[in-house]
C-alpha cells in the first residue's frame, strides 16, 4: 500500500504516458501484487514477538466488530443490553454492574479495541517461560491513567521511553505491563515448579518481576533476525486474513518443554528430546476460525519439516474404511468418529526417538517384538453412538424424586492385521482370559452382562448390548445412517460428526426445570451439527477442517453466541437478585419474630 501511495504521488501526472506504454494486463497484474502485498502485511505490534514463541494466536477485533455491526449489534449495544437484563424489573439500566463498569473503563483506556491482539506463550533467554498479550495503543497517556487508577499496587517505572509497570497477582506470580507510545504488552509467568510439586507444597514462591522486567525490555529491542516474523513459516500465518488465527511453532515447543516441564513428566521428555527435536525440525502449524453466518468454520495445515515428511511418505496415508459405518444398526445415529492409519508408522516414530531397542528388549522376554504388535492390528477405529434419550427412574431412596440418567447405544469397533502376528499375540499367558481361538473363530472372554463383544472375520467388535453387536456383524439391519454422515468421512483420514438436534430433542424438559422455558428453547435451538475431516498427506503437509453449523442459518454465529449467553446472563443475575432479597426478607422477619414473640424457649426445659 505505501509503494502504491508513492506510485501516486510521483506519477499522477505522466499517468496518460503510462497507460499508453504498459499494456492492460500489466496493470491489473501489478495491481494484484500491491493489493496482496498490503492485505498480507503483518500489524505493527507483531514485530515484539520473538521467534523462540511455541504458538502465537492473532485476534481481528475490527473484523469481528464489523461481522456483530452486520447483525444489529455494536460494543454499546451489547453492554445496555447487559446492563438492563442484569437490572430490576423496571428493565432500567444497572451503571454499577461490574461487567458494564469494567468494559466501559477499559474502552476509554487507550487500548486499540479496534487492532489486531496477538496472544503468544515464549521463553526468556535462559528458559523461564511466560505467556503473554500484544496490543496497539491509540493514547499511551490515556492508557498509564487507566493503569494507575484501576490497578492496585502498581509500580511504574521508565526504561528507554518504554513505561512498565510490576502488578502482583499472588505470592510468587507477578505480571509485567510494558507500553511506549504505540504498543503495550502484557507478560506473565507461572511458577510451574510450584504448582506441579505434590510433595513439598511450602516451597518458598518465585518472584518472576527481574526476569520478565528484562524480557520486556528485549522485546521492545528486538533484532530483525530475532523476531518470528523473520520466520517464513510466522509469514504463512501472518497472511491468514481470519477473526482468529493460530500457529505453532513446533521446534520453539520441544526446546520450551525440555527446558521447563518440571518433575517426572520432565524427565521423561529429556530422556528421548533429541531424537525429538531432530524428528520434528521445521514443523509447524497454522490454523484458522472464522464466524460466519449460521456456521463456525475451522482449517488447520500441518506443515512437516525434512525428517518427517520423509517417514511420513513411507506410509501411505489411508482413508477411513465406509464400511464401519454403513454397517451400523440404526437410522438414529447422533455422532461418530472414524480414523485410519498404518500400525507401523508408529513403530518408525519410536525408531526415531530412538526407544526401539528398549522396547523390544523388555517384549523379548514376554516371547514378542514390537513388530509383531504393528503387524497385528490393522489401525481401521470407529466409534459410533445412537438412540439418545434421558431416562427418568424413581429413587431408591425416596420414590416421590427421581434420577435422570442418559442411555444411549455405542460400538467401538477396530481390525486385526496380519493373523500369524495375532494369534502370537493372543498366545501370551496374559492374554488367555481375554481372548482365545478355537478353531478359525476368535472368542472374547468375559466380557461384562451391560455389554456385548465379537470378532468377526477381522473386525473386533464391542458394543452396548450384544445384540446391537450381532446385528453390526451381520450387517443384516445396516445401511440406514444418511448420506451426509457418509460422505463427510469418505476419502478422509479421520472424520468426527455429531447431531445436536438428535441429541437436544431427546432431553426432556424436567432436566431443565430451573432454567425458563424461552431459555431452553434457544440453547436447543442453537447448534444443528459438528463436521471435522483430516485429509491425507501430501507434499508434506496435510489440511483437516472443522465446521460447526447453526439451526438460524441467516444470523452470523458469533452474533448468536452472543445473544444467548447475554440473555443468561441476565437470567441468571435476575434470579441471583431475587434469591437475595429472599433470605433478606426472611432475616427482616426473624427480626421482627423475635422483638414481638415472648421468649418462649425459657419455658421449654
Amino acid at each position: 500500500m505505501v509503494v502504491f501511495l508513492l506510485l501516486s504521488k510521483s506519477h499522477q501526472n505522466h499517468l496518460p504516458f503510462m497507460k499508453q506504454k504498459i499494456s492492460r494486463v500489466l496493470l491489473v497484474a501489478l495491481s494484484a501484487i500491491l493489493v496482496l502485498s498490503s492485505c498480507s502485511k503483518a500489524p505493527e505490534q507483531s514485530k515484539y514477538i520473538p521467534k523462540e514463541a511455541s504458538f502465537v494466536a492473532s485476534i481481528n477485533t475490527k473484523q469481528l466488530e464489523q461481522k456483530l455491526l452486520e447483525s444489529g449489534l455494536s460494543n454499546e449495544k451489547i453492554l445496555e443490553t447487559i446492563s438492563k437484563t442484569a437490572s430490576g424489573a423496571d428493565g432500567s439500566e444497572d451503571t454499577s454492574n461490574p461487567v458494564t463498569k469494567g468494559v466501559k473503563d477499559f474502552q476509554n483506556s487507550g487500548v486499540d479495541l479496534k487492532g489486531t491482539l496477538y496472544f503468544f506463550s515464549s521463553a526468556t533467554p535462559d528458559g523461564k517461560m511466560y505467556y503473554a498479550t500484544i496490543g496497539k495503543l491509540t493514547d499511551a497517556s490515556k492508557f498509564e491513567a487507566y493503569v494507575t487508577k484501576n490497578i492496585p499496587n502498581v509500580t511504574v517505572t521508565t526504561a528507554d521511553k518504554v513505561k512498565i509497570g510490576i502488578v502482583k497477582i499472588e505470592e510468587g506470580t507477578n505480571a509485567t505491563l510494558a507500553w511506549d507510545d504505540k504498543t503495550v504488552m502484557a507478560l506473565i509467568s507461572p511458577d510451574f515448579e510450584k504448582y506441579s510439586s505434590f510433595m513439598d507444597t511450602d516451597a518458598p514462591a518465585v518472584d518472576n518481576s527481574a526476569v520478565l522486567t528484562t524480557e520486556v525490555k528485549r522485546l521492545f529491542n528486538l533484532k530483525d533476525d530475532e523476531k518470528a516474523s523473520s520466520m517464513t513459516s510466522f509469514k504463512e500465518f501472518s497472511k491468514e486474513n481470519a477473526d482468529i488465527a493460530y500457529w505453532a511453532n513446533i521446534d520453539a515447543t520441544v526446546e520450551n518443554s525440555l527446558k521447563n516441564m518440571p518433575g517426572q513428566a520432565g524427565m521423561a521428555v529429556a530422556m528421548f528430546g533429541n531424537g525429538l527435536k531432530k524428528l520434528i525440525e521445521g514443523s509447524f502449524y497454522i490454523s484458522s476460525l472464522n464466524f460466519e453466518k449460521g456456521k463456525v468454520v475451522a482449517k488447520s495445515t500441518g506443515y512437516y519439516g525434512k525428517e518427517l515428511k520423509e517417514l511420513l511418505d513411507k506410509h501411505d496415508s489411508k482413508t477411513v474404511d465406509i464400511k464401519q459405518l454403513e454397517k451400523y444398526p440404526s437410522d438414529n445415529v447422533f455422532g461418530y468418529a472414524i480414523m485410519a492409519f498404518d500400525t507401523h508408522l508408529i513403530g518408525d516414530l519410536i525408531k526415531a526417538l530412538g526407544y526401539d531397542s528398549m522396547i523390544d528388549m523388555q517384549l523379548t522376554k514376554m516371547g514378542i517384538t514390537m513388530n509383531d504388535i504393528m503387524n497385528a492390528f490393522n489401525a481401521e477405529i470407529a466409534v459410533i453412538g445412537s438412540d439418545f434419550t434421558v431416562k427418568e427412574t424413581p429413587s431408591m431412596w425416596d420414590s416421590t424424586y427421581t434420577n435422570k440418567e442418559p442411555s444411549a447405544k455405542w460400538l467401538f469397533t477396530f481390525k486385526i492385521g496380519d493373523e500369524k502376528a495375532f494369534d502370537k499375540l493372543i498366545s501370551l499367558p496374559d492374554m488367555k482370559d481375554v481372548i482365545v481361538k478355537e478353531g478359525d473363530k476368535y472368542i472374547l472372554k468375559e466380557v461384562p452382562p451391560t455389554m456385548g463383544a465379537k470378532i468377526e472375520g477381522k473386525d473386533i467388535i464391542i458394543g452396548s448390548s450384544q445384540e446391537l453387536v450381532d446385528n453390526y456383524a451381520t450387517g443384516k439391519s445396516g445401511g440406514k445412517i444418511s448420506g451426509d454422515m457418509i460422505s463427510n468421512a469418505k476419502g478422509n483420514v479421520s472424520s468426527m460428526y455429531i447431531d445436536f438436534q438428535k441429541l437436544s430433542k431427546n432431553v426432556p424438559a424436567s432436566v431443565f426445570s430451573e432454567v425458563p422455558d424461552s431459555l431452553v428453547t434457544d440453547v436447543k435451538g442453537l447448534l444443528k451439527e459438528l463436521k471435522t475431516q483430516s485429509g491425507t498427506v501430501s507434499g508434506g503437509k496435510q489440511v483437516s477442517t472443522a465446521e460447526l453449523t447453526f439451526v438460524n442459518q441467516d444470523e452470523n454465529s458469533l452474533a448468536q453466541i452472543i445473544k444467548l449467553c447475554t440473555k443468561a446472563y441476565g437470567i441468571f443475575k435476575q434470579k441471583q437478585a431475587a434469591e437475595a432479597a429472599t433470605w433478606s426478607q426472611m432475616g427482616d422477619d426473624e427480626e421482627i419474630d423475635t422483638a414481638v414473640a415472648p421468649p418462649a424457649a425459657t419455658n421449654v426445659q
